[in-house]
């Protein structure tokens, strides 16, 4: 019985999951390019003109995303290397106590 009723908890939880990600973050990034795309009944494309215009847009948002990712990466290695060196009284409180 306890079994049923965790694998229940685990279905409503991923459902949980999936549907925040839906309401979000898909929600709002559709939303958001309709209204980009469209105008007046039909596709747009003139709201992106922009970018060809100032390409120094494009290459902050790049740079930014790639330094995001290159510190994320290093933190979560540090965390990792610590983690797995660490002694076994560190890894009981990282799990819960198990």
């Amino acid at each position: 019985m306890p079994n049923k009723f965790l694998d229940i908890i685990d279905k409503l939880l991923m459902l949980l999951i999936l549907l925040s990600i839906l309401v979000f973050i898909l929600y709002p990034f559709i939303s958001v390019f309709k209204t980009a795309l469209v105008e007046n009944g039909s596709i747009e494309l003139s709201h992106f003109s922009i970018i060809k215009q100032e390409s120094y847009l494009i290459r902050n948002s790049l740079t930014t995303g790639i330094y995001t990712t290159i510190l994320s990466t290093l933190f979560s290695i540090m965390i990792a290397i610590y983690y797995y060196m660490s002694t076994d009284r560190v890894k009981k409180n990282y799990n819960g106590g198990y």
